[in-house]
């Protein structure tokens, strides 16, 4: 079993690049406004992820809302570049894809992953307990997609849900409340309550639901197949 938890074996480039010419003429086919942009990317979703090379080394271990650039896409490995330059292979059930989002456009595609670093900067900072600062860091994401898009959208939807594990480890749980029910009405009024963006907003409503004040334990982090 490789590091990933997988037994697949790594598909061909070949197989990469037809599965990439029918993603995007079924995403031409089915989205009227998303542009394609220069370097689609991918957004990891789990609490910790690994890219590897043909051998499952581990090539640079990835967390939560880290972003790679998509080399050549394919099921079930991506093969994509790190931030630092490095080159490898992800799961690709660990990530949500760029092209996923309609509103990911050319002009927007660098402040968004500028915002996703903030996030990820946030869920660093919980998981070395800074609870209070890491509201605050996912606070300034959702401000910065507030001031740039806009509060309609399924990015912003998406990170209020993982804002309410951070308030609840600060024990905020009446601003928790708040923000799950911002975060479901966003999504119900878009009509994406059964999108692949709103799963980790009923994660987030068991965690709240069985949520105790006195805790020994930080609430669980949202992964989606870690």
């Amino acid at each position: 079993m490789n590091i990933n938890g997988a037994l697949d074996h790594f598909p061909p480039l070949s197989a990469g690049r037809q599965l990439l010419a029918t993603t995007l003429a079924l995403v031409a086919m089915t989205t009227c406004c998303h542009r394609a942009i220069s370097q689609d990317f991918a957004i990891v979703t789990c609490e910790r992820a690994y890219v590897v090379d043909e051998e499952d080394a581990i090539v640079q271990q990835l967390t939560t809302f880290s972003t790679v650039d998509i080399i050549d896409p394919g099921e079930p490995w991506l093969l994509v570049k790190t931030d630092t330059g490095k080159q490898g292979w992800i799961r690709r059930e660990l990530v949500h894809m760029s092209t996923e989002f309609d509103d990911i456009t050319e002009d927007n595609s660098a402040a968004i992953r500028e915002i996703l670093e903030i996030a990820r900067n946030a869920e660093v900072l919980r998981s070395e307990g800074e609870y209070d600062r890491s509201v605050a860091q996912m606070k300034s994401a959702l401000k910065k997609i507030e001031n740039t898009f806009g509060t309609d959208n399924t990015g912003y939807a998406w990170l209020l849900a993982y804002l309410v594990p951070q308030q609840l480890d600060a024990e905020d749980t009446v601003g928790a409340s708040a923000t799950l029910k911002q975060a479901e009405k966003i999504f119900r009024d878009l009509g994406e309550l059964q999108s692949l963006h709103a799963a980790d907003l009923f994660n987030v409503k068991a965690i709240l639901a069985g949520y105790k004040v006195i805790r020994t334990q930080p609430s669980p982090i949202i992964s989606r197949h870690c």
